[in-house]
């Protein structure tokens, strides 16, 4: 019984290990005076991408996508504060959040219902 246990815990042991092992590492890239980042799932697909100011704050458009490929969210920083219009979408991508920011601060949310193509707002 002691060597069962031993063995499952070496099993255990080589299983976490892979499993980090495949894990897919960030990639960097110096844009102008900004950096991108760009992470990804385990399978390889694009999970999130988006700039860093010199000053390391978030910067520019950052874009998160679904294991599919599909766009989770769209957003924007402006020197690591929340500005302008953001926009998130669901799972089945028939609703959609408008967010709106100003220096940081949640100023207005719509929902959209899209439905064959056609927006409607909810109030």
């Amino acid at each position: 019984m002691k060597n069962f246990r031993w063995m499952l815990a070496g099993c255990l042991i080589v299983v976490t290990a892979a499993v980090s092992i495949a894990q897919q590492k960030p990639v960097y890239e110096k844009e102008g005076n900004k950096v991108r980042v760009t992470h990804f799932y385990d399978n390889g697909a694009v999970k999130e991408t988006g700039t860093y100011a010199a000053n390391g704050n978030l910067d520019g458009n950052w874009v998160q996508y679904n294991e599919d490929g599909s766009v989770n969210t769209k957003a924007y920083y402006n020197n690591g504060m929340k500005e302008g219009k953001w926009f998130r979408w669901d799972n089945n991508g028939m609703v959609m959040y408008e967010i709106a920011y100003e220096s940081n601060k949640l100023v207005n949310v719509q929902k959209w219902k899209l439905e064959q193509k056609n927006m409607l707002a909810e109030n």
